[in-house]
C-alpha cells in the first residue's frame, strides 16, 4: 500500500512554487539610506568622567568565523547529497540519498535539485523511482519530481536523445507513478464510500 511521509505541509508543499514566492516577496523598492546617520562611541563612566569602551575584537572575529564554519557545512551537506547519488548503485544507496535530501530544508532541496550535474539526472529519477517502489513519501516525490521536471525539462529533451537508459528511466518512472496514484485514487474512493456509509447509518 502507498504510504505518505508524514512531514508537516511547510516541508515540501510549496516547492514547486519558490520561485514565485521569491518573486513575490522582493521589495518593491530599494532600502534608503538614511541622509544623516548618527554616530555613536559606546562610552563607560568612571569615577572621574567617562572613557570610551574598548570593542571586543576578538568576538567578533569568532562570530564571522561561526558564520563561515556554518556556511562551509551547508556546501559540504549539499555536495555530499550529489555525491551519494552519483555513487549509488543499489535500492538500499538510493534510499539513503532521497533520506539526506528529506531531512533537508525546503530552500536547500530546491538548491540541491538546481546544482544537479547533467550526469546526475537518471541517478536522481532512479532514486525517487525507487522510492516509489517501496510504497513511501509519495506526496515527496510528486514534489521533487515537479521541481525537477521544471528545471530541467530541456536538459532532459536532450539528453533522452543521446542516453537511452534516461529515457527508460523516465518510461519506467511514469508507469509506477501511475500505478501509485491508481492505489491512492481507490483507497480514497474506499474512504469516502465508507464516510458516507457512516454518515447514512448514524442518521
Amino acid at each position: 500500500m502507498v504510504t505518505l511521509s508524514g512531514l508537516a505541509p511547510s516541508r515540501w508543499v510549496n516547492l514547486p512554487y519558490l520561485d514565485v514566492i521569491r518573486e513575490r516577496n522582493k521589495p518593491i523598492e530599494p532600502v534608503r539610506k538614511p541622509k544623516t546617520a548618527p554616530f555613536f562611541l559606546p562610552s563607560v563612566s568612571t569615577l572621574d568622567s567617562f572613557e570610551f569602551e574598548k570593542m571586543d575584537v576578538d568576538a567578533d572575529v569568532i562570530e564571522r568565523r561561526n558564520v563561515l564554519m556554518a556556511k562551509r557545512s551547508v556546501l559540504e551537506i549539499e555536495s555530499s547529497f550529489a555525491e551519494t547519488l552519483l555513487q549509488a548503485s543499489d535500492d538500499a544507496h538510493f534510499i539513503t540519498a532521497f533520506e539526506s535530501l528529506k531531512w533537508m530544508s525546503i530552500s536547500t532541496i530546491d538548491f540541491q535539485i538546481h546544482i544537479l550535474p547533467e550526469r546526475a539526472l537518471n541517478s536522481f529519477l532512479k532514486m525517487l523511482l525507487t522510492v516509489l517502489r517501496n510504497h513511501c513519501d509519495f506526496e515527496l516525490v510528486q514534489a521533487y519530481l515537479s521541481v525537477f521536471l521544471k528545471i530541467n525539462r530541456n536538459k532532459l529533451w536532450i539528453s533522452c536523445i543521446k542516453d537511452d537508459d534516461l529515457g527508460k528511466t523516465l518510461s519506467k518512472l511514469s508507469d509506477e507513478l501511475r500505478k501509485s496514484w491508481e492505489e491512492i485514487d481507490q483507497l480514497m474512493l474506499l474512504n469516502a464510500s465508507l464516510l458516507q456509509w457512516i454518515k447514512t447509518a448514524l442518521l
